[in-house]
């Protein structure tokens, strides 16, 4: 009796220790996620995940990983101690290998995880462990981006198994979540229908319901959205959480014209919701705006923008709405303030960056103009004064901004514009970005944009190329030494000025169709002090301002029309204007210079190509394009001197291009000076291909001309042969020289088709 007594309490004992393991081992596990959960945070700007275990793995600095290497080290004790021939497929040895392939899986040890989950699934009984197993299994090939396995194991098992309600809703939320990953939305939707069958899960619910209606958001059906939404709402689950507020404002947004102030109002009133004002106020802002209440929405979202904490995007949304809201009002300087912000926070790589940084550099061509001209005439107020009043103004002004300095920090939007652009920290960031995105990693070293292979320029060579303008007006720079005393200085901030409001005047017209501002712009304009391209331009666009039915006058527009054709019959607005029953609004200039044969030996006939087609298009940016393409056609054939000469007519025709066109003169002329060659040279060139990563002393030991083709390519130039022959004898003792360079690809070609190849193969580095 007391043996069997003393048998029995030894049992007892080795089943409590058993499942104590088993126990703590999953106590750990617990706290690790729980841990990971309390990090989390969904993002209900874009479409949420399906499961939140699934995407929870990377939501804290400090991991948790110790969490799930001690409920690993208990799962394997377990195995370890209990795990034999006789009970190996044993409900707790399997809850033992669960816990094991789940603290792997925490630990984003994927592989290790899956041999744990696998030990379950080789089994035949289709257990709850199975299917548990078998979840967690399809979870990670999905994060292992193994699609289509995932797809296929699901499918496999819904066939023909037996499966219980609470498994079918887990399988099908992995399906699910398959979906999501893949940014399927319509699968999305047909799967998580399918799991609200069989849910019994009330906030799961409610979080499928509410994914459903942003997946239809996204394939813009609102309708179905916003049933989904109201769906989502109307789960009996707790109406304290963040998607139950989240799917009441976004129905909000889908039912504007049903929404009345009172429906927001009494939401920012329940204390609930007190940590939520900022984004209530957000759509709140947007349903006045699609009522067309502009000054109240911006009202509205200055509020909310006041609100805000730590939510970046919310912040960002706002700020892209006040952007929209003044560049509709035509304030293009505060729209400009909010679109530097946006542009400093978001990545430089993303198509919306490139989208909102083409608008930027737009705006950038009136704000700039507007900044100059106020100081042009500020400069020219101050040159009409004597010293003493020059120096009260001057003291005045510096005694005002001295005052004001704390109020502008006080009432200026986070990362405004300063005044000056050396004081304005987010145009100075949005500066660095656009130049690495441009050109890269450069050295701080004079002529940077210059400098390739082992070559360098002289300096007496560059100032040969680079000769200064008679006058250097920055923006925004205020400098006492500008004011102008001299007639010859007011003349030239006079035709500064006016060639401003020239530009302006196109860039008003061509990028926001603005056409107001566009003629009070060109009127300014005084025909005697811009050249007669810049004049013919003029009256072409007050021309179509007055053909126009928004500001239509036919009487001046007739007018406008007779001057131009009658005078200036060979210009291109000429034609153009006569043209206009034939121009064609449809044009496609990218897939027209795709359809014409650029390998065609007559050049002739493309340029002819070109030349009618430029007569029947009416876009500005359409026309730069088709002049650019026609300029380089023309080089291949009339070398790099003419192509200078056109690419002087394009800043003449396009003078809001002059920057960039510019810079592609400056890069053609430092690179003919670098190689120190002409392009009417007679003389023949040898050239070897030589890789950049090339383990060779080619850079060092042999101190060859060495001139950069690309970012893997340098050649090695030999040059001033007399005629081909002579270079190609030349070759012949090169090779026996250099023996090094025996393996390497070589050609001989003439200096100007040398400089040619070189010069078009370059000009993409200015990605321009």
């Amino acid at each position: 009796m007391t043996l069997a007594l003393l048998y029995s309490c030894d049992s007892l004992k080795s089943i409590s220790s058993k499942y104590n393991i088993l126990y703590n081992g999953e106590l750990f596990l617990n706290e690790g996620v729980n841990q990971l959960r309390e990090s989390y945070k969904d993002d209900f700007w874009d479409v949420i995940p399906v499961i939140i275990e699934n995407n929870i793995t990377n939501s804290l600095p400090d991991y948790p990983s110790k969490n799930f290497l001690k409920s690993e080290q208990k799962a394997i004790k377990v195995i370890q101690k209990m795990g034999n021939d006789r009970n190996s497929t044993s409900d707790y040895i399997n809850k033992a290998y669960l816990l094991l392939g789940k603290s792997r899986f925490y630990d984003k040890r994927y592989i290790s995880s899956l041999q744990a989950f696998n030990y379950i699934l080789k089994q035949e009984s289709k257990s709850d462990n199975w299917f548990e197993a078998f979840y967690w299994r399809t979870l990670i090939y999905i994060n292992l981006e193994q699609y289509d396995l995932a797809k296929s194991s699901i499918e496999k098992v819904l066939n023909g198994n037996k499966i219980s309600d609470k498994n079918l809703s887990k399988i099908f939320d992995a399906s699910s979540e398959l979906s999501y990953k893949k940014s399927d939305y319509k699968q999305l939707i047909k799967s998580l229908k399918e799991s609200l069958k069989y849910s019994s899960d009330p906030e799961q619910k409610r979080r499928s319901h509410y994914i459903i209606a942003q997946s239809y958001d996204k394939l813009f059906k609102k309708d179905s959205a916003a049933i989904f939404f109201q769906k989502s709402i109307d789960v009996k689950a707790n109406n304290f959480s963040e998607i139950y507020l989240d799917a009441t404002l976004k129905l909000s947004k889908l039912k504007n014209d049903q929404i009345k102030d009172e429906y927001f109002i009494k939401m920012l009133k329940k204390p609930r919701n007190i940590l939520s004002k900022a984004k209530i106020n957000y759509y709140y802002a947007l349903n006045s705006l699609a009522k067309l209440n502009y000054k109240d929405s911006e009202a509205k979202f200055n509020i909310s923008l006041g609100l805000i904490e730590n939510d970046l995007s919310l912040k960002l949304k706002i700020y892209e709405q006040l952007f929209d809201l003044n560049l509709n009002d035509k304030k293009y300087l505060r729209a400009g303030n909010y679109l530097d912000t946006i542009l400093a926070n978001i990545d430089n790589n993303t198509k919306k960056y490139f989208i909102l940084n083409k608008k930027r550099e737009k705006l950038n061509s009136i704000t700039d103009l507007e900044k100059q001209n106020k100081l042009i005439d500020s400069l020219l107020y101050l040159s009409t004064l004597d010293s003493n009043e020059l120096n009260k103004t001057l003291n005045v002004s510096s005694k005002n901004n001295s005052i004001n300095k704390e109020s502008v920090k006080k009432n200026s939007i986070p990362n405004s514009l300063g005044v000056f652009y050396f004081n304005n920290r987010i145009a100075i960031e949005n500066g660095k970005k656009q130049f690495n995105r441009l050109w890269g990693e450069r050295s701080r070293i004079d002529n940077w944009r210059f400098k390739f292979g082992n070559n360098s320029i002289s300096e007496k060579n560059v100032d040969k190329i680079t000769q200064p303008e008679q006058i250097k007006l920055g923006p925004t720079l205020f400098n006492i030494k500008n004011i102008p005393y001299k007639n010859s200085q007011k003349d030239s901030l006079t035709k500064i000025k006016n060639s401003n409001h020239f530009k302006k005047g196109i860039y008003l017209y061509e990028y926001f169709n603005d056409l107001y501002n566009s003629e009070k712009s060109l009127l300014k304009v005084e025909s005697e002090s811009i050249s007669e391209n810049d004049f013919i331009q003029t009256n072409y666009y007050l021309y179509k301002i007055y053909s126009s039915q928004e500001l239509g006058d036919k009487e001046k527009a007739i007018n406008l029309k007779n001057l131009i054709v009658q005078n200036y019959p060979n210009s291109v607005y000429a034609k153009i204007i006569s043209n206009t029953p034939n121009l064609n609004i449809d044009f496609n200039t990218k897939e027209y210079l795709e359809g014409i044969n650029l390998k065609e030996r007559n050049i002739d006939k493309i340029v002819r190509s070109i030349d009618s087609v430029l007569q029947t298009v009416s876009s500005r940016e359409d026309l730069y394009t088709l002049y650019k393409k026609k300029y380089e056609i023309q080089a291949g054939r009339d070398g790099l001197v003419k192509y200078l000469e056109s690419m002087n007519n394009l800043i003449e025709l396009f003078p809001e291009k002059k920057a960039e066109l510019t810079e592609r003169v400056d890069f053609l002329k430092i690179l003919l000076a670098k190689n120190s060659l002409s392009v009417s040279d007679g003389s023949f060139t040898i050239f070897f291909v030589v890789s950049k990563n090339e383990e060779t002393k080619l850079h060092t030991d042999l101190q060859f001309k060495i001139d950069n083709y690309d970012s893997n390519i340098d050649l090695i130039k030999f040059d001033g042969y007399v005629s081909e022959d002579e270079a190609k004898l030349s070759l012949e003792e090169i090779i026996k020289k250099y023996k090094i360079l025996s393996n390497n690809k070589y050609f001989v070609i003439s200096t100007p088709q040398y400089i040619n190849m070189l010069v078009f193969k370059t000009l993409d580095e200015l990605k321009i």
